[in-house]
This record gives C-alpha cells, structure tokens and sequence, in this order.
C-alpha cells in the first residue's frame, strides 16, 4: 500500500470518526429515532467516502486503470449504493424512484463512453447536472425521514461528487488542480482576492440593502462558528462550485474564446445566475452580489491556474456572509 493510499484510509477513518459522533449527537438533540439514525448513519459514512476519493491521487490512479465502460458502471453503482442503504435500511425503498435515479446517474457515468469528448458533449453534460439542482428533483427521489430530516442534501452530494470523478477520471480533464488541501501559495492567492473583493461585497450589499451587521445569537463563539463555517463550506460548497465554475467552464471559455478576460466576466455572469432562485424565484439582488464575487474568485483562479485558491476566495466570502452580515436577501 502506498503513502497516499495508507493518508486516504486515515483521513478517511478519522472523518468517519467525526461523522459518527456529530450524527448520533445531532440525532439524539432532534430526537430521531436511533433505527432511523441506523437508516441513515450508513449511507452517509459511504457518501463521504466516496465524495473524498477523487482527492487523491492514489485513488484516481487506480481508478484510471480501468477501461472506461467499466469505471462508468462503477461509477452508477455507486452513485445509487447510498439511496439503497438508506431506502432498504429505512423500509423507504420504492422501485419506481430507484428507476428515476437510474436514469438520472447512469447518462452521466456513460456520458463520456457515448459521446466523444466536445465542447458540445461538456456543456450539454453541465447543463445535464445542472437539471436536478434547478428543478429540486432530488426532494422527490430522497425520500425524507419521518418525521424529519429531509434526505434530499444526500442526493446533492452525491451528484457533486459524480459529477467530479466523470470530468476527472472519464473525461479527464487537466487545470482543475482538484485536492481538499491548498498550498501555502493558494492561500496566499486565495486571501489576497477575498481582500480585494470584501471592500467591493460589502458596499455592493448595503447598496443593494441585502447585509446588516451583527453576529447570528446561538451557544458558538463567533469564532469557532467562523472555522467550523468555513471548513464545512470550503470542503462542499466552495469545492463544488468552484470545480464547475472556474475549473472547467471558465477554463473551457478561455480555450474557446481565446481571452481570459471575457472568459472570467461570462463565467462570473453565469455564476450569478445560476443563484437566481435563492430564497425567491427571482433574487436579483443576491445573483447580483455573487456575481460581483464570481469576478474575484476567477481572477483567483487565473492567478493560480488551479481551483484551490478561488476555494478560499470563495469560502471566507460565504463565511463572512453567514458569521458576520445577517442576511436580508
């Protein structure tokens, strides 16, 4: 077993570890019935694993041995795994949602096998990613706990991550830098435009009358929820996003375009756009503000040619948001 193999089973175990603890803890305060926590406990723990694979380079290089037929069906298998366990476990398992899911997940996996790869065939798949976030299917697929939580983030989750081992492993797509890790290099990157972008955020949001300060009333210090904040939202959030956004649309934009700045401003006004329906159909405002930062993150991204800067660009951005201006959008 190699050095990174034996480093991804560690981090794996000790966040299993962490999960394990925060969700008998977090099912205990909510009063969940602990069959239900044996319902979902198990799937989440495989999720995060597989969710955390594609950032080693171990891992990937054994999942590149394999012919592509054979990695896309892997793939499927396991992006339903989890909604097995959680559905058979749980006494929720309904054929015709299975059969959803299958074609939702298995185009994706095979995507690459069908098609060769284009401009045409990766748009068309991001645009096929995009469907389920844009229309909340995985709220119909997921069945929700009784009587509570709802199980539709699992499906998020794993579309994310599916959505990253197609473009990595089958695509294979090079520029990205994917890794859960930046470098001392990134972060300087990454803080320098977060700096540069906080002056521009933070007029732009009293303007547009979406920011008041003040520190969100609960048990945390502020500070333990800003770290914990930004490390939930740096390892999901920021790394999803910026993975699609920077990693490839504004790579591919740049290749087409042949120019990095109408590469970064079409980018960014995507961006924005996609954030159109938080909190309301139309919050113009917010796609606004997020657009404004989407120049931020990309110059990042230009910079370090890599998506892990535009990651801490990305997500002190969004944990200022939640820890220190209390959203009116």
């Amino acid at each position: 077993m190699t050095h990174s193999l034996r480093s991804f089973f560690w981090c794996l175990a000790g966040l299993w570890m962490v999960m394990v603890i925060a969700g008998l803890t977090y099912a205990q305060q909510q009063h969940i019935p602990s069959a239900l926590a044996t319902a979902i406990l198990p799937a989440l723990l495989l999720e995060a694993a597989l969710y955390v694979a594609p950032g080693f380079a171990s891992v990937r290089e054994r999942l590149l041995t394999l012919p592509k037929p054979q990695l896309a069906l892997a793939l499927t298998v396991s992006a339903v795994l989890p909604w097995l366990i959680y559905t058979l476990v749980s006494g929720k398992f309904a054929g015709d949602k299975f059969a959803y899911l299958l074609l939702l997940v298995a185009p994706v996996a095979f995507w690459y096998v069908v098609f060769p790869p284009s401009r045409l065939a990766d748009f068309s798949l991001l645009v096929w990613l995009a469907v389920p976030f844009l229309t909340k299917l995985f709220l119909a697929i997921y069945p929700t706990a009784d009587p509570k939580p709802r199980m539709d983030f699992l499906g998020k989750w794993m579309w994310i991550r599916l959505g990253f081992a197609v473009f990595l492993l089958v695509r294979q797509v090079e520029g990205i830098h994917f890794g859960f890790v930046p470098s001392r290099a990134e972060w300087r990157t990454g803080l320098k435009y977060y700096f540069r972008f906080l002056p521009f955020g933070v007029a732009l949001g009293y303007l547009l009358g979406i920011v008041q300060v003040g520190f969100p009333a609960g048990p945390w210090h502020p500070a333990l929820l800003a770290l914990g904040t930004f490390l939930g939202l740096f390892w999901t959030v920021s790394l999803g996003e910026e993975f699609f956004f920077r990693g490839l649309i504004q790579q591919w934009l740049e290749q087409s375009l042949a120019s990095p700045r109408a590469a970064l401003l079409t980018t960014a006004l995507l961006y924005g756009l996609v954030h159109l329906p938080f909190r309301s159909p139309f919050n113009w405002r917010y796609a606004l503000l997020v657009g404004l930062l989407g120049i931020f993150c990309g110059q990042a991204y230009q910079e370090a040619r890599g998506i892990r800067a535009p990651m801490v660009t990305h997500a002190l951005a969004a944990t200022t948001w939640v820890v220190i201006f209390q959203k009116g959008a």
